[in-house]
């Protein structure tokens, strides 16, 4: 987003992986507050307009189109539990580093990346906005707090904080070069066989804008526009009296595209347990790790490690945000 609050007009450049992405559903992802009914209203009021044109909310956003919105919006008030600034946000994120032009966080489950409806719980960003006031501006969208990336609600671990603008770019650039390698954890369903393989299924956002899909006889142009690559290794198989199976996966992928590792596990026939958008049958509450259950409300994904090298100083950095309960369940494997 490119003008400061309170400004009448917010721009935004559509990235490449939500190129396909209806134009309504784009906003509703992008304007603070905004729902998917308000987004509408904006389009049939003429608010909105891609490359100087008003569209319907039907069309589908092409990358680097240029989206604008003619609206006064207020800034959000201050949550309750970020009063207190640094230390409050520092009681409900980690920092693993921290320099001068980035940081490194790690998210609890349960808290969105950004805010999507007023009535969402607090989020990552607003935390990473009271940590450094510097996060705040480096993100085209004030509303991401410096994030690099996002992660879904249900998923723990690493995300990427810049501290300005140049930083942001750069990094975000590193993402879609594949020059960023990140690690998750996962459980997922059934005896993934073998130990370890590859989905190199191309993604594209299904036209609804809540999944994603495999572009199936992907042209070309396709497979590079949409590509993605996720390598799985089978940690550890978990079998319980009744007969089911699970197993804990590490995936590694070098380039984040939204879903990524959810797919790419569900188009290889194993997918997240209790990660019913794609696929799943079987709930979390029902998986028992040597004694140990996983209270999350939906499915087990953590961002576990991250490694690049930095847009400044051209050092290899790598960092890891355990997580402590599947810790303990692979050590006593």
């Amino acid at each position: 987003m490119s003008s400061a609050e309170g400004s009448r007009k917010l721009s935004f450049v559509v990235p490449e992986d939500e190129a396909g992405v209806r134009l309504d559903v784009f906003l509703s992802a992008r304007v603070p507050g905004a729902s998917r009914r308000r987004a509408k209203l904006h389009l049939r009021e003429k608010l909105v307009r891609v490359n100087g044109r008003v569209e319907k909310d039907g069309y589908l956003v092409r990358a680097g189109d240029d989206v604008t919105v003619d609206r006064v919006f207020e800034s959000p008030a201050v949550r309750p539990e970020l009063v207190g600034g640094v230390a409050a946000a520092l009681k409900l994120l980690t920092v693993i580093y921290e320099d001068e032009h980035l940081f490194i966080i790690s998210k609890p489950p349960g808290m969105p990346s950004v805010v999507h409806e007023s009535t969402d719980p607090l989020t990552a960003a607003e935390c990473t906005a009271a940590y450094s006031r510097a996060a705040r501006d480096a993100s085209p969208d004030p509303r991401e707090g410096g994030l690099v990336q996002r992660l879904d609600t249900p998923t723990s671990g690493i995300m990427l904080v810049a501290k300005h603008r140049e930083i942001w770019a750069a990094l975000r650039a590193k993402l879609f070069d594949q020059q960023i390698t990140k690690t998750y954890l996962a459980i997922v369903e059934g005896e993934f066989s073998p130990v370890s393989g590859q989905v190199s299924w191309p993604l594209r956002q299904s036209r609804n804008g809540k999944k994603m899909e495999a572009v199936r006889d992907a042209t070309v142009k396709e497979k590079e526009s949409c590509g993605a690559r996720t390598v799985i290794e089978r940690l550890r198989l978990i079998r319980a009296q009744s007969g089911k199976t699970w197993s804990i996966v590490r995936c590694t992928i070098c380039r984040a595209r939204r879903h990524q590792v959810r797919a790419h596990l569900a188009l290889a026939g194993h997918p997240l347990v209790g990660d019913r958008l794609y696929g799943s049958t079987t709930s979390l509450s029902e998986v028992e790790i040597d004694g140990v259950t996983f209270p999350r409300g939906e499915f087990f994904l953590h961002a576990e490690s991250v490694a690049f090298e930095h847009p400044e100083s051209g050092e290899l950095l790598s960092f890891a945000a355990p997580s402590l309960e599947m810790e303990m369940c692979l050590k006593q494997a």
